[in-house]
């Protein structure tokens, strides 16, 4: 049931870092394996060709009826070690010593006393004082007993030359690995990534312009595939590992990183890539491809966690020896909670209220009031607009005003009113584009004009169009995906899984906006969309009606209106005769061909 049971179960080795420090030395951790000095104390015991040493030597206990029940016992099968008889050190523990019933347990006993007698192969005579007599009748002093050098020492650690050991088969077995190798402490991403990234990468990396000796070393299938007689990478075996010898040897020709890239490795980075090859070599996609888990959360044993961040917190706090702040009195909280939800101070009044209110819930209520504040969600808003490059100015050359705050209104309106993330997005990207929009969805729809835009004289319009395509791939890949898409636009991405191609493909998304590459000074930045106030419609709607009416009648035929258009097209006429009465307009009577023609 041990720590190092349940890991090998699992496949790996465990890291508590006791167990670490005695996997490094080919040896088992006894504080977490009580257990296990017992054992290999009994094995030091096993005659060297018994069924005893042999099922040892393959890694588990014998499973003869006769051996498990002296086993059981702490002692040695005597049937099947006839050697041992004259070597049983247990038998001069004094019933009920703190040994004796340790040896019951199937364990050593760990009073430092103890520990210090067996390791010098004795048994400890201050807790075993009857020890001695025991000796004493056997006609040999407890120092120069022939025994001492065979005798059992419960609370020595094996050393690699004593008794067999499943640690260190003579080939690698996967439970020698797993017994015997170190645990698992390093993170491809926090402790070899930067490793590879800053020394080896530049030639053995994503660049295939750039790769040297068709070697990858970012790819873990890449790393590990056979190369002739070797591999860059043979996980759990450092020794075997292309990666590890170039590292280490003192060949100037085969030393990498080769002794004129600017590179060199310290010694800890070298022992990192050591260990992380021997651990497995796992590598990890980038952190935000790695999905997220829940954990449990620590067991901490405080009554100061209210709740199960605060559990994660203090074990941490504990891990470095560390203890809580004490708790803020009234007046810092309500200042910190009031700033955190809506970037404004309390007043006086309000921080009076909160500090005399004896609610038991009065922090509940505190946060409940801001969060209703129409503050709460300009707080909010702030984030966010500046992730999507919202500006009251075009940026470019001259950055006139251009009029998009209905756009800022409605995300915090949004983040006041808990709008569904998802409609958030929908909206945002399309909300024109859903059937009978509403004025609200038409306003979010402007995310997709956020970028900048140009007036500049002399700018050439595919070339600014294809610049605001761009930004709103970098815009879009970082605020919804998380990722840096931008770094594709000239080339493929480096870590992330992009091409140069992908990019531009992205840009297909937004490709029926309707917007001009460049615009003219003081234009209105079409295509725009008129958002009048409730007045402003109304008002409209009542001189819209007003026109209606009107034209109506304009187009209206009557009878008088029929004669009056009669007369004033026959007094026109008159007029005109008389202004030009000396001009007289002649028609032709005859056409004639010079030619002859018809």
């Amino acid at each position: 049931e041990s720590c190092c049971a349940k890991a090998k179960a699992e496949g790996k080795a465990c890291d508590h870092p006791c167990c670490v420090e005695a996997a490094g030395k080919g040896e088992v951790c006894i504080k977490c394996n009580a257990g296990a000095e017992a054992k290999l104390a009994l094995s030091k015991q096993y005659d060297a060709d018994s069924c005893c040493a042999k099922a040892f030597g393959e890694g588990k206990l014998c499973d003869h009826p006769c051996c498990v029940e002296a086993s059981a016992a702490g002692k040695v099968c005597e049937k099947c070690n006839p050697g041992s008889v004259k070597t049983d050190l247990t038998a001069l523990f004094d019933e009920g010593s703190c040994c004796a019933k340790a040896c019951a347990e199937g364990k050593a006993c760990e009073h430092p006393c103890c520990v210090e007698a067996a390791g010098k192969g004795e048994v400890c005579l201050k807790c075993n004082p009857g020890a001695e007599a025991k000796l004493k009748k056997e006609a040999a002093p407890a120092e120069e007993s022939p025994p001492a050098e065979e005798a059992p020492k419960p609370e020595e650690a094996p050393k690699p030359e004593e008794a067999p050991k499943p640690e260190e088969p003579k080939q690698p077995s996967d439970d020698a690995k797993v017994a015997a190798a170190p645990a698992k402490t390093l993170e491809f991403n926090r402790h070899i990534r930067p490793i590879l990234s800053n020394n080896c990468f530049e030639c053995h990396g994503f660049d295939k312009n750039a790769r040297k000796a068709g070697l990858r070393l970012d790819v873990r299938e890449a790393a590990l595939e056979a190369r002739g007689d070797h591999a860059a990478i043979v996980p759990g075996n450092s020794a075997a590992s292309e990666l590890v010898k170039r590292i280490t040897t003192d060949d100037p020709i085969d030393a990498m990183p080769p002794k004129d890239s600017e590179h060199e490795l310290k010694p800890e980075e070298i022992q990192k890539l050591i260990t992380w090859i021997d651990e497995g070599a796992e590598y990890e996609p980038h952190w935000s491809y790695i999905a997220v888990t829940c954990p449990e959360p620590p067991a901490v044993g405080d009554d100061w966690a209210s709740n199960p961040i605060d559990r994660f917190v203090l074990a941490r706090l504990q891990a470095n020896g560390l203890q809580p702040s004490p708790e803020a009195d009234r007046a810092t909280l309500i200042r910190r909670v009031s700033f955190d939800l809506t970037g404004l101070p309390p007043t006086p009044d309000e921080v009076d209220a909160f500090v005399i209110d004896t609610d038991p819930n009065a922090y509940e209520k505190l946060v409940d009031r801001l969060l209703a504040s129409p503050h709460y969600g300009e707080r909010m808003a702030m984030r966010w607009l500046d992730l999507v490059r919202y500006a009251d100015t075009n940026g470019y050359h001259g950055d006139e005003h251009r009029s998009v705050w209905p756009y800022r209104d409605y995300v915090i309106n949004s983040f006041n009113e808990n709008k569904p993330f998802d409609e958030f997005t929908i909206e945002q990207f399309a909300g024109d584009l859903l059937p009978d929009p509403t004025r609200e969805q038409l306003i979010a729809s402007g995310y997709n004009r956020m970028n900048q835009l140009t007036a500049e004289g002399g700018a050439q319009a595919k070339e600014y169009l294809a610049k605001y395509a761009a930004d709103r791939i970098r815009t879009t890949t970082s605020v919804w995906l998380g990722t840096t898409m931008g770094c594709a636009e000239c080339h493929d991405h480096k870590f992330d899984p992009f091409s140069m191609k992908e990019f531009y493909q992205f840009s297909a998304f937004f490709a029926d906006i309707e917007e001009k590459g460049v615009y003219g000074a003081g234009d209105d930045w079409a295509p725009y969309l008129p958002l009048p106030t409730d007045e402003q419609a109304a008002e409209k709607a009542e001189l819209e009606t007003a026109i209606a009416s009107l034209e109506q009648t304009l187009n209206t035929t009557t009878e008088e209106l029929a004669a009056a258009q009669r007369d004033w097209e026959t007094e026109t006429r008159l007029a005109i005769a008389d202004a030009h009465n000396d001009w007289t307009t002649l028609m032709p009577a005859k056409a004639e061909s010079s030619g002859g023609a018809d």
